[in-house]
């Protein structure tokens, strides 16, 4: 077992002790039971993370189409974000104007909506490719990251082209089946979307791209805020598509915003206070340093050594005579 997933299990352990804990609490306040001398409680073992290389983040972003989560990947690795304030994060905390971000909502493991960690709210400025990428994303509900996309509005003139486009089989496609292959759903999936009974649905698009129909142009923007469990299992296949080593991923973005800041910042303070951390101690675990960086450092204070080429015993001897001894030599 290794030592990440040595600590997962603790942590897990842990959510169940915090239940009882509470149960505890509760039966003291309410007097079934006088004094509370348990505790429960599992220390975590110390794992070192390792933070995501700029190297690692480009080709992350580069792997997935989905502009949702570009801005997730940047919303951790250059302005800080914890999952749950990704998560959270609205449309109107953006300040377009003023250029920064407002980090005032979370939510919990338990999908509860709370403060943030530490109950401290924070401004982050926008960086560059951040504000490039949410300009890019298209707002479909209150939060700035949403279950789907997009969904379309399925208009009963919609599903007219559509069976007209089948009945013709025009591009080649002439059934359901061969509909369903042409999209890469599901017969039924394409069945259900056709027969009227959904009102909406995320494969409007493609199956007008795939036959040539007109797309409708409502759209729902009402959608719900990401479940947990959808935006880690994506980014996890986003990490498979990108050939980059899997890593304890948000923890990961943020200690690459931090080591980031930190290579050109000099001010711990400043990148505690963007990182939404409660003490310098605690943001010096998130700063790594490279070998390139400590050797820098060496030579701006006391300089770098010159390269030199080692010296032979023979030349530091210096140059030696050689006694021809042959008979030529003697003559």
């Amino acid at each position: 077992m290794t030592a990440r997933t040595l600590s997962e299990a603790a942590r897990q352990v842990n959510n169940i002790f915090s239940s009882l804990s509470s149960v505890m609490r509760y039966a003291i306040e309410n007097r079934v039971i006088e004094i509370n001398s348990l505790k429960f409680w599992i220390k975590p073992e110390d794992v070192e993370i390792e933070g995501a290389t700029p190297e690692e983040i480009d080709a992350l972003i580069g792997a997935t189409d989905d502009p949702r989560y570009r801005v997730a990947i940047l919303l951790g690795s250059e302005a800080g974000l914890r999952v749950g304030e990704i998560r959270a994060l609205r449309w109107q905390d953006i300040n377009e104007i003023g250029e920064t971000i407002l980090v005032c909502r979370n939510y919990d493991t338990s999908g509860n909506l709370v403060s943030p960690k530490n109950y401290k709210h924070r401004l982050v400025p926008l960086s560059e490719k951040l504000a490039d990428a949410l300009e890019d994303l298209e707002q479909t509900g209150d939060t700035v990251l949403t279950q789907l996309p997009w969904l379309t509005v399925i208009s009963e003139e919609w599903r007219t082209l559509v069976n007209l486009a089948l009945q013709e089989s025009r591009r080649g496609i002439g059934s359901r089946s061969e509909l369903a292959r042409a999209v890469g759903c599901s017969y039924a999936a394409v069945t259900t979307v056709l027969s009227g009974r959904q009102k909406t649905s995320s494969l409007v698009e493609p199956i007008s791209e795939a036959l040539g129909v007109i797309v409708p142009e409502v759209k729902l923007t009402n959608q719900p805020p990401m479940k947990y469990t959808k935006l880690a299992d994506d980014i996890q296949e986003i990490y498979r598509k990108a050939d980059v080593a899997p890593k304890m991923i948000w923890h990961s973005f943020r200690h690459a915003f931090c080591t980031s800041l930190a290579a050109k910042i000099p001010d711990v303070k400043v990148i505690m206070e963007l990182a939404g951390h409660q003490s310098v101690e605690t943001t010096l675990r998130y700063i790594h340093t490279s070998l390139a960086a400590k050797k820098s450092a060496i030579a701006t204070v006391f300089g770098s050594p010159k390269r030199r080429r080692r010296k032979s015993k023979a030349q530091e001897n210096g140059p030696q005579v050689v006694h021809n001894t042959s008979e030529k030599g003697k003559a």
